[in-house]
Formats: structure tokens, sequence, C-alpha cells
């Protein structure tokens, strides 16, 4: 993985991880196959699946909730998903993700 990736890297990994502690298990499992592209040095791939999340009724932005965390660990939540659609937004291209097989 390119350390240009990095950033993206680590909110991908804090998100999991705040998903998982507060039982948002379905948009955990969506975002473990993000970082499991990125990890197999499918950037592009990772961004697009991470994108994905993001449209439509029933989205990540729809029904994100981390019940029963507190304020500040559900702000950085809230904060981790525009970082990660701004990242993925600036970032992605649909050309480069045709050569990664």
């Amino acid at each position: 993985m390119k350390s240009d990736h990095a950033h993206y890297k680590r909110c991908l990994d804090d998100l999991h991880h705040l998903l998982k502690s507060y039982n948002e298990d379905f948009w955990a499992k969506h975002f473990f196959t993000s970082i499991t592209l990125l990890n197999e040095g499918k950037p592009n791939k990772s961004m697009r699946h991470c994108l994905i999340a993001y449209g439509g009724m029933g989205s990540f932005n729809d029904f994100l909730e981390f019940t029963g965390a507190n304020s500040m660990e559900a702000t950085r939540g809230f904060e981790l998903r525009q970082e990660l659609w701004q990242y993925c937004h600036n970032n992605y291209s649909g050309l480069k993700t045709w050569f990664e097989w």
C-alpha cells in the first residue's frame, strides 16, 4: 500500500473499530471489505466499495447511530464518516480501477 493512502487506511481502521464496538455489524462488515481491498493493493476498488455505502435510501448516511457510544466517540464516528467520503470522493479513479486485477 502506498503511503499516500495511509490516512485513508487509518480512517477505515478507526471507523471499523467503532462500528464493531457499537454493534453496527452490517457497516463493520462493509468497511472491512474496503480494508481488505486496500490491503490487497487495490485502493481504487476499496474507495469505490467505500463510496457505495453513501448512496441511496438506507445508506450509511441514513442509519448510523453508534448506540451506546458516549458523545465524544459518536462524534468521532460521524467525523470519520465524513472524512472517508471526502477522501474517496477526491481520490477515486474509475479508470485506475480497471487496472487493479
